[in-house]
């Protein structure tokens, strides 16, 4: 827990490398499984995984790499192999990370499942694949992660995951109520995402 100027505060998301033993996480391995048995469900055979990085190219992000873990468990658990499975750290900044996105969609051979590690990058995917005439989601299908909501307004529509607000909201109000009535509290609470099937899902 923190303290700002009196108040007590618990977090979403731990600030980077500061390790809050208190809180309310994302489920992000748990994210990667979804994403992963949404895709096997769908017959998806090749992936593609596109991940940002805070010190690319050199590694992941520690929440992506929990959902690639995630990701790839679940896909094994289907049977399938991970030689299948390619994955790309895009750069941060926005320019070159559209021009990587071309590049890594020029180089597949279609269908493809494409797991973007955020909604961002997803929709930077699906304005590409489009441009080059790629359907969606006979050709292509993507899952991306956030729920944000240009993913449900876009056209095809964009499948995301994303945990359930209002258990959030409950899930934050009951740590404050512990952490209030004991200051000595330490309880991560995990919340699990739900896929949020759209058009860019082939219908099961």
């Amino acid at each position: 827990t923190l303290k700002k100027k009196g108040k007590l505060v618990t977090t979403l998301v731990a600030p980077l490398h500061y390790q809050i033993p208190c809180g309310v996480r994302i489920d992000n391995f748990h994210g990667g499984e979804e994403a992963s048995q949404a895709l096997c469900d769908r017959g998806s055979e090749r992936i593609v995984i596109l991940g940002e990085s805070n010190h690319y190219p050199d590694s992941w992000q520690e929440t992506f790499e929990l959902r690639i873990l995630g990701f790839r468990r679940a896909w094994l658990r289907n049977g399938k192999r991970t030689q299948l499975i390619a994955e790309h750290p895009l750069p941060v900044d926005q320019l070159h990370r559209i021009k990587e996105i071309e590049r890594i969609v020029d180089a597949q051979e279609h269908p493809v499942g494409y797991f973007a590690l955020s909604d961002l990058s997803a929709l930077t995917l699906h304005s590409v694949l489009r441009d080059r005439g790629i359907k969606i989601p006979e050709e292509a299908q993507i899952i991306g992660f956030d729920n944000l909501h240009s993913a449900a307004t876009a056209t095809p529509s964009l499948s995301s995951l994303c945990p359930d607000p209002s258990t959030f909201a409950e899930k934050l109000v009951e740590q404050l109520r512990f952490i209030e009535a004991d200051s000595n509290h330490q309880e991560i609470v995990y919340i699990k995402p739900r896929p949020i099937a759209r058009d860019s899902l082939k219908a099961l």
